[in-house]
């Protein structure tokens, strides 16, 4: 009988710190579940800007036309990292494929902002360069399109998101092309003078 009042405090003292740093671990665990949501969901929105200006890769790639700059340039503007910005100090929780991915894929979001304000810096002084400024924003785009697919990959629901926004890569494509012949259409019926 001694021997089970000198036990039961030191069984319950463990007991206690056991279910103490399973609770922290829990915790940790739900923070960090929290930050890989809050980052799919910024990474999905940033996604849906860019795949809508990637063209569909085509057989036939000398033809593929490219999205015009200036809607590649808003799109662009469009992109955030707020989550990135406010959680930056909490990602070391992640796993190292996850963390590089992630990374990756901002650094190239940043980029495409980047080279989209120096677009429209560019049109607004009409630099000569505006075509060589259109490209390097195309190719950003679509480098970032490729770092976002590889990022949303590594996340719970992030197949399931490609897939369904496979859809709408390049929808700005279709709508150029309907507004263009909008206008041909309009300028063959339009009464002369």
């Amino acid at each position: 009988m001694e021997i089970f009042v000198v036990i039961i405090p030191i069984v319950t003292f463990m007991a206690g710190y056991l279910l103490s740093v399973l609770e922290r671990k829990r915790k940790e665990k739900q923070k960090l579940d929290n930050l890989r949501m809050i980052l799919f969901r910024e990474l999905g929105e940033n996604f849906r800007w860019v795949n809508q200006t990637i063209p569909v890769e085509s057989q036939d790639e000398q033809r593929q036309q490219l999205p015009d700059p200036f809607a590649l340039a808003l799109y662009g503007r469009q992109l955030s990292y707020d989550v990135f910005n406010a959680y930056l100090d909490r990602m070391d929780g992640l796993k190292p494929k996850e963390l590089e991915a992630v990374f990756e894929a901002y650094l190239a979001m940043r980029r495409i902002s980047l080279v989209a304000e120096d677009y429209f810096e560019g049109r607004q002084q009409g630099a000569d360069d505006l075509a060589g400024r259109a490209t390097l924003l195309f190719v950003s785009m679509k480098t970032g399109h490729g770092l976002l697919i590889e990022a949303l990959q590594l996340f719970k629901g992030g197949s399931e998101l490609l897939e369904e926004l496979a859809a709408q890569q390049g929808v700005i494509l279709q709508h150029q092309q309907m507004a263009r012949s909008t206008v041909i259409r309009h300028d063959l019926t339009a009464p002369p003078g």
